[in-house]
């Protein structure tokens, strides 16, 4: 039912993904340097990745080589690889289904060294050969019974969609949609992509980025995990069900003093003094993130 091509060289970034039932050409995958043009699309686009941004600081992501691990089961296959990066290693689980037209993407965390920032992840990004311009759309609830559904080329929708841009400096994204019910659909009229967020694990919102270039179009769907903005670094502060939290420079929570004690060297990043046991304590940040992705056919009303 699925066919992948994962790139052991960029942390198991999907190049193509077919859902054989769905569409004989794959749906979501990799848009490589070339691909548009316009010389400001340069880059590559890949799928499946994080990305993780600090002010000041350099991007932090999972395209690095990985030597993955294959787990060959009854109903499923499981490729999974430890990822180091400059804040520590990550986990990164993708299940492969039989009979069933999805995958599941799995990621752990397991730093120890972690600024206040954007992260970002599960990048999905439609390969434009496989869709209708015209009849592009999302569907996801923001909070109400029913979900709403936005198309992409309609009279009154924006020629350019960009939910991640950052309003400032400090400011890292500007929209975003709530997918409520841990449910987001985009593709067109034939057939769409559905993402199921576990929002137990982590309340995971979504971002759209859509843009017209050339004689194509870019589309992608970004899951955040956290964002920030000008009060990140004034207070200790927690992302809400993500379980994201950082200790101020100097201050108080609940009326105990802190320390935090920056440092870009990696050892002492991380490093708080507890002053009710006056114990040094490292800081921490171990989370898991989980989501599918499905292949399904059928009309907007599905």
């Amino acid at each position: 039912a699925v066919k992948i091509y994962l790139n052991c060289r960029r942390g198991l970034a999907i190049d193509k993904l077919w859902f054989k039932q769905i569409s004989g050409k794959p749906l979501v995958g990799t848009l490589p340097h070339g691909y548009y043009n316009d010389i400001s699309w340069g880059a590559d686009y890949y799928t499946g990745h994080f990305v993780a941004e600090s002010p000041g600081q350099f991007k932090i992501t999972d395209l690095n080589s990985v030597e993955p691990k294959i787990d060959v089961r009854e109903s499923f296959i499981e490729v999974k690889g430890r990822i180091l990066t400059p804040s520590g290693y990550v986990i990164k689980s993708i299940c492969i289904y039989n009979n069933l037209p999805m995958i599941n993407i799995e990621y752990k965390f397991e730093w120890d060294r972690f600024q206040p920032s954007s992260l970002r992840l599960g990048h999905i990004t439609l390969l434009p050969e496989s869709f209708d311009r015209l009849t592009l759309f999302y569907r996801t609830s923001n909070g109400g019974y029913m979900p709403d559904t936005f198309f992409l080329n309609s009279e009154k929708s924006s020629p350019n969609i960009h939910h991640s841009a950052a309003c400032s400096f400090l400011v890292s994204a500007s929209h975003a949609v709530g997918i409520t019910d841990g449910i987001i659909d985009i593709g067109d009229a034939d057939h769409y992509i559905r993402v199921n967020v576990d929002k137990q694990s982590a309340a995971l919102i979504g971002m759209i980025v859509y843009s017209k270039v050339d004689d194509v179009w870019f589309y992608r769907l970004i899951l955040s995990a956290m964002e920030m903005d000008d009060t990140s670094m004034q207070s200790l502060y927690e992302t809400v069900g993500a379980g994201l939290c950082a200790c101020p420079c100097e201050g108080t929570h609940k009326g105990v003093p802190l320390q935090f004690h920056h440092s870009l060297c990696p050892p002492g990043y991380g490093r708080y003094r507890d002053h009710k046991t006056g114990i040094n304590r490292q800081w921490k940040f171990e989370q898991k993130f989980c989501f599918s992705i499905t292949g399904s056919k059928g009309t907007y009303n599905s």
